[in-house]
């Protein structure tokens, strides 16, 4: 706890990271500023000086070189802050070495003897000025005939280097105080969000589906992040949903086939095994009933090999036109339904020809699991592109987006007159997925719906 401030930590928590890491960065900060401002004030100083003092000796130059009076060069020392001398050869012609304490006339003079008789072009010396007690920094130029020799005064800076050091000790404390407290806020605005979330999804994984999270903070990384956690949640709710309700739908298309099964067999062996009719007519309705076992057992593997894709597609070019034709004629039996395909060209096609045959088997059971009034299924040919209609009772638009999904069923009773098992479109949906065909549904409420895919044409 700091001033108020809750700061529950554990050592690799991003709370603590965060805090740390602004700690840290307005200690360095503190080590930067002390580097620069104390530690390193004296050179930074000198180098200012030197600066000074060489802008200064070339302003003298260039007055020299223009030809300019003597005025202008003793305006120029004026306004740098520093002293000079100008020799002519040996012969001094200028001076102002008096002006200031950081001029250069209490000072041993030899070096200026040494720097005339020698061929140096600049030198710089450093002397202590005994009467002011201060140094004294001092520039050497030689050009064409003419040196030039000016000084300027490093004064003592110790007393504002204990100033310094002594406010900023003063300054440390507040800033690494504010740093704290400022952490923990920042920390606490960027982790608790984050446990929030955690703490949704936790939920999440136990099957608490109805945790709705919100997040508040301003921060629109973690807002999206909740809200894709809540659509997350929505989605397994559904997901959840459904799978009871396949379990139940499994559950009841097997059960009911296994009880009359068990029944007629019974019936077989208790009653009818003597009447042969009987007999023939009770053994075939077991069939039937293991038929429609059979086809929901190879339905549901079908799915789960397409789904994780261990099975290869056999891609072939053959006739769909005459696929088409071959899968209407299984369906002679329906007498009561009408199934119009009109189309006599050869439409050659590139796929899987088991799996098209499959699509288009699931597509006509759709249909005719859901055929209006009239009992007519229509099949069209328009170019690439294949289309099974009805004149049904259509989808809800709630429900169309969903038709595809797994485990999805429209119609939630049981109709042991339908067709097919009840995932012939998820099945559809995968087999066209792998084939990378376009897919879609067209329905109008109570009027008509249209299957239709794209296929690739040779």
């Amino acid at each position: 706890m700091v001033w108020g401030i809750n700061l529950k930590l554990k050592k690799n928590s991003l709370k603590f990271k965060t805090w740390l890491c602004i700690l840290t960065y307005s200690i360095l900060i503190l080590i930067l500023l002390w580097t620069i401002q104390v530690l390193l004030l004296n050179k930074f100083y000198e180098k200012s000086k030197t600066k000074d003092l060489n802008k200064a000796i070339n302003e003298i130059v260039e007055a020299f070189n223009d030809n300019r009076l003597s005025k202008d060069i003793e305006s120029i020392i004026r306004d740098n802050g520093v002293c000079a001398q100008i020799y002519l050869a040996k012969t001094k012609i200028y001076d102002m070495s008096h002006i200031n304490k950081g001029c250069f006339n209490e000072i041993n003079r030899d070096f200026i003897k040494e720097f005339i008789n020698n061929n140096e072009e600049s030198a710089t010396y450093k002397f202590i000025n005994t009467k002011f007690n201060n140094k004294v920094l001092i520039k050497a130029v030689r050009f064409n005939n003419i040196t030039v020799f000016a000084s300027t005064s490093l004064a003592p800076i110790d007393a504002t280097i204990a100033i310094l050091r002594n406010e900023f000790i003063i300054v440390s404390i507040i800033v690494l105080i504010l740093s704290c407290i400022i952490g923990v806020i920042i920390a606490n605005k960027l982790s608790n969000p984050i446990i929030e979330i955690n703490n949704g999804a936790n939920e999440l994984a136990k099957g608490n589906y109805d945790n709705n999270l919100v997040v508040n903070n301003g921060i629109l990384e973690f807002e999206e992040l909740a809200d894709t956690l809540n659509k997350a949640s929505s989605e397994l709710a559904k997901t959840d949903k459904l799978e009871k309700e396949l379990i139940a739908n499994v559950s009841h298309d097997i059960k009911t086939p296994l009880t009359m099964i068990k029944a007629y067999a019974e019936m077989v062996r208790d009653l009818t095994y003597k009447d042969k009719k009987k007999r023939d007519e009770n053994l075939n309705v077991i069939i039937d009933e293991v038929d429609r076992l059979n086809i929901l057992v190879n339905d549901m593997l079908d799915y789960s090999i397409l789904e994780s894709k261990t099975k290869e597609l056999e891609i072939t070019t053959f006739d769909i036109t005459s696929v088409i034709k071959d899968i209407i004629k299984k369906y002679t039996y329906l007498s009561d339904i009408k199934i119009n395909f009109n189309n006599k060209d050869k439409v050659l096609v590139s796929a899987d020809l088991h799996r098209i045959e499959q699509v288009m088997y699931n597509l006509i059971n759709n249909a005719i699991n859901h055929v209006g009034e009239d009992k007519t299924v229509t099949i069209n040919i328009i170019k690439n592109r294949i289309e099974v209609s009805d004149t049904g009772e259509g989808i809800d638009p709630k429900d169309i987006n969903h038709i595809w999904k797994r485990y999805y069923k429209i119609d939630k009773t049981h109709r042991r007159d339908k067709v097919g098992t009840g995932i012939g479109l998820s099945i559809v949906a995968a087999i066209l997925k792998q084939h990378n065909f376009k897919y879609g549904v067209n329905s109008i409420k109570n009027k008509k719906t249209t299957f239709w895919f794209e296929f690739n044409q040779k």
